[in-house]
Order: structure tokens, then sequence, then C-alpha cells
């Protein structure tokens, strides 16, 4: 995102308010994996909706930026210059979806090697019948029914 808005929105990156969004998205992101107990966190719509959410917190920095430089385009009369900004914005999307896909997709290897690990843990676990004070069996690690990695 740092990089996109470098050419994107360097206004955003100047003043310092992308910054503060993308450490606040990272802390979130870093407790949601310290919280995260289950893969249902990660799949389906409980992600879309996480990525949904984040992609609001951000967006509107990148996007107040580029209204920024139109307008002054706009009041200038720098109507060329106006015609590549649209452009410019239109790749932003396609250059941030290709970035975020490669990186998802290096990760990958990384995910599928610890899936099985846990779903062995998992395994285990379901192995347990004493069941603790109250009744309660435990369940420390939930991979959820037929969802694959």
């Amino acid at each position: 995102m740092r990089e996109q808005a470098d050419v994107s929105a360097p206004q955003a990156v100047a003043s310092g308010q992308l910054d503060t969004r993308l450490d606040a998205v990272t802390g979130d992101l870093k407790a949601r994996i310290a919280r995260s107990h289950s893969s249902h966190d990660w799949h389906g719509p409980a992600f879309q909706k996480y990525t949904t959410r984040t992609a609001a917190r951000i967006v509107p920095v990148l996007a107040s930026g580029l209204l920024q430089q139109a307008v002054a385009m706009a009041v200038g009369g720098n109507l060329d210059g106006a015609a590549q900004l649209r452009q410019r914005a239109a790749r932003m999307t396609t250059a941030l979806r290709m970035r975020v896909r490669q990186k998802l997709q290096a990760l990958r290897p990384q995910v599928q090697a610890l899936c099985p690990s846990l779903q062995r843990i998992d395994q285990l676990e379901s192995g347990i019948h004493t069941p603790l004070p109250g009744n309660v069996r435990i369940n420390l690690i939930d991979m959820g029914a037929g969802e694959q990695p």
C-alpha cells in the first residue's frame, strides 16, 4: 500500500495519514491472528467481511490524495493531467490486486505446511473424551468441517 501510495497519492504519504491508518490496520491484523483459534476466520464470508472493512479504512485516504490532485488540476485547467490521473487511478486498483495476490501466493506454502499440523492437533484433541469440570469438552482448535486450507 505504501509503495502504491507513493506513486498514486503522495500527499497522503507526506501527511502521515496513510502511515497512521496502515499501522492501525497492521495492529488489528496481528491481534486478529493472535485471537484466532479457528480457520473459519480466514475463509469465505468472514474473511471477505474483514478485507472489505479493512479496505474501507485505507481507501478513503488514497482517494482523498487523488481527489486533491484532481481538484488542483481542474482549477489549473490541466485537462491532460486530469486524464492521466484518471488512468493512474484505474491502474492503481489493478496493481493493488496483483500485489496482494502475489503476497498471498508467497504465503500459501507456509499456510499449507501449517494446516496438516493443526489438523493433526485437532484430531488428537477430538480424541480426548474426558470432560472438564462442568462436563465441558476441550476444544482449543476448530479446523472446521470440510474446509480446505
